[in-house]
């Protein structure tokens, strides 16, 4: 090896460590008071979700957007954080990943009131820079944004809106909430890593009407949710970089109605792996319900 190749090597060593001194493990707790009309299923969800807020919000502080811009920064006193889409108060970090499993209990409160805590372990990482934000949203039976919703019946067709303000790339993957990943976009047809999209275009993704060119609509993949359980619960995952990234290792399924699949814990390690080597990439996820019927 060339002294050259040694000093560079030692500097990606060094490169990688730095970043990776910004990982940390953490673990917290959150109870959460459902309604009475949700059900259990649903509000594990919801609870896991809150609390890894309430921990980012602890370990980092949130940005509070006003006139002017106020950090909060975590004291020994844990953040009174205790919803997080109301105003425009921003989580400082990010949750890499989930350790282990969560534990739930569900209890009643001194009130009579039932709750449920959960306690968690996961990796999270600081946001120390800017990223390039995106709007997304899911639509239920039509393309336009006033469709939006989150709540499907078996039968319904689900679209994706999606805008961005400067050039990138994009994958959108579901969750069935069992064992797979199914990669939704690139389409089954294309060979990329990942979907290209322009800054300043509104896409309306999973539609052959909608699509914007160089895809063909005979390039664009259909889809319609079904249901095999009176309620599923699935998970849709919405991943953007400005640089360019490959999507998971996924496999083409033997059912031709299927999209490509990965084994989920292989696709948390994959999403693991790209945030790590990549602050830039933003992850949104959206937990959808799907009913058999009113």
């Amino acid at each position: 090896m060339s002294a050259r190749s040694f000093l560079m090597s030692v500097l990606l060593l060094l490169s990688v460590s730095a970043y990776a001194q910004g990982i940390r493990t953490v673990s917290g707790e959150y109870t959460y008071y459902p309604p009475d009309t949700e059900s259990y299923e649903l509000s594990k969800i919801k609870a896991l979700q809150r609390a890894k807020e309430q921990i980012l919000a602890d370990v980092f502080g949130t940005v509070i957007n006003s006139e002017s811009t106020t950090v909060v920064s975590a004291s020994q006193d844990k953040s009174a954080v205790n919803t997080f889409s109301v105003g425009n108060s921003v989580v400082k970090g990010e949750w890499l990943e989930t350790v282990g499993e969560p534990i739930f209990s569900r209890f009643l409160d001194r009130n009579d009131m039932m709750a449920i805590k959960v306690k968690v372990t996961g990796r999270v990482r600081e946001i120390v820079i800017s990223t390039v934000d995106f709007d997304a949203r899911i639509l239920r039976n039509g393309v336009d944004d006033r469709f939006e919703s989150t709540d499907f019946i078996s039968g319904d067709d689900l679209f994706v809106s999606f805008r961005t303000p400067v050039d990138g790339y994009l994958v959108i993957y579901l969750y069935d909430g069992k064992d797979t990943a199914y990669c939704l976009l690139p389409y089954l047809s294309m060979s990329q890593g990942a979907f290209n999209v322009k800054g300043g275009e509104r896409y309306v993704l999973f539609s052959s009407g909608e699509a914007v060119p160089p895809v063909k609509p005979t390039d664009v993949d259909e889809f319609t949710v079904t249901s095999e359980q009176p309620v599923e619960f699935n998970r849709i995952y919405c991943i953007y970089s400005p640089d360019e990234f490959a999507k998971a290792l996924d496999v083409k399924s033997d059912l031709a109605s299927l999209p490509r699949g990965v084994g989920f814990r292989d696709f948390q390690k994959w999403l693991v792996g790209i945030r790590i080597r990549d602050n830039r990439i933003v992850v949104k996820t959206f937990d959808i319900t799907i009913k058999q019927e009113r």
